[in-house]
């Protein structure tokens, strides 16, 4: 009986046809135009960045970065800088507050994210304290979960809306 049950177990085992997950494309990517949705702006360079999370501190590392990026040319002293380049920026967490307003406002965002938001602080209306109310938001999904969009809205953001990340212009978000 034993002997039976084992045999019938493995002959299962060899009928069994497994066909693979990632099956090549072949002509079916000559017909997809995966890449329509690209703005095509016409250099040899496609710069992209990907800010990581890490509060504050990754804001100002990105913003680190973005600084260094305006400060390297690609080819002659006369060229665009890398930041001039750059065709793609996301970020999450602290990094995408710095992509974000990057992509809003371009360069300018040199020019003030420092003291418009790396230098406030972007906490100080948030409900730490341990009460029934919080511990309640808690449970429903965050404590904190709109007083911090509503401070980047407010102070750092200006109102501005997703259909200020224009597709159609460097860097796309």
């Amino acid at each position: 009986m034993l002997m039976a049950a084992a045999a019938a177990a493995l002959a299962g085992c060899a009928t069994v046809y497994n066909l693979p997950g990632n099956a090549p494309l072949g002509a079916a990517l000559a017909d997809n135009n995966i890449a329509r949705d690209i703005p095509d702006y016409r250099d040899d360079a496609l710069l992209a960045l990907s800010f990581s999370g890490g509060g504050t501190r990754a804001a100002a590392f990105s913003f680190g970065v973005l600084q260094e990026l305006d400060r390297a040319r690609s080819g002659s002293a006369a060229a665009k800088t890398l930041l001039d380049r750059v065709d793609f920026v996301s970020g999450v967490s602290g990094g995408s507050v710095t992509a974000a307003y990057f992509g809003l406002k371009k360069r300018a965002a040199l020019d003030d994210f420092r003291e418009r938001f790396l230098l406030r602080n972007a906490e100080e209306g948030l409900k730490t304290q341990v009460s029934l109310g919080n511990i309640g938001r808690a449970l429903a999904g965050g404590v904190n979960n709109s007083q911090l969009t509503d401070w980047l809205d407010r102070n750092l953001f200006d109102g501005a809306r997703f259909d200020a990340l224009r597709e159609d212009r460097r860097p796309r978000v």
